[in-house]
């Protein structure tokens, strides 16, 4: 073997470390069945954003929006998880590839990388949290969405980017909240 070989062979494990890394960052994305309502997670699996597509009220209405971001959860949950699981379990770390919209998918393989773990900080902690208006509040435990509550007259009324912000503010709050009773801090990416 040359060295030229050798410097090949060392770039070609460079690149796979490297889309390792970069999977480190990658969040999860999900949508409930009607594909009207979308969360995104963090890499901390914290949440990243709440999305209603413009046919929601028709798809899943004010009644059922509680029950489709529940949904969207999940899937964005699975989504992250399934991406770190596949990293994890790729010896030469091609699972590690783009998403339509360009962010990195996969997750590391192993503590030694740094990077967050595939587990929401909270994992642990449970806690409810609101927006500050009161239109939206929400129970985590270990890490779940285990309930949502909307206030459906809001919701018929309100702008759908409005109400994706206030459900991702009460999300926030119950996960800081969370983090906080498990770790002792409130700030988001405390650790266990």
């Amino acid at each position: 073997m040359t060295l030229l070989d050798d410097l090949k062979l060392l770039r070609a494990d460079a690149l796979a470390l490297a889309r390792r890394v970069a999977a480190v960052r990658a969040g999860g994305r999900g949508v409930d069945p009607s594909g009207a309502v979308e969360v995104m997670l963090g890499p901390d699996g914290w949440p990243d954003g709440v999305r209603l597509r413009p046919e929601w009220r028709g798809a899943v209405g004010p009644g059922g929006l509680a029950g489709a971001v529940r949904e969207a959860w999940s899937a964005a949950a699975l989504d992250r998880l399934g991406a770190w699981a596949a990293a994890a379990t790729d010896p030469d770390g091609a699972a590690c590839t783009q998403a339509e919209d360009g962010a990195p998918r996969g997750q590391a393989a192993h503590e030694g990388v740094d990077g967050p773990s595939p587990l929401p900080a909270a994992l642990v902690g449970q806690a409810a949290g609101r927006d500050p208006g009161g239109r939206v509040t929400v129970e985590v435990s270990g890490g779940e969405l285990v309930a949502l509550c909307v206030d459906e007259g809001w919701a018929r009324l309100a702008d759908d980017r409005e109400i994706g912000a206030v459900v991702r503010a009460a999300l926030a709050e119950a996960f800081s909240e969370a983090s906080g009773a498990v770790d002792g801090s409130a700030a988001r990416g405390g650790t266990l």
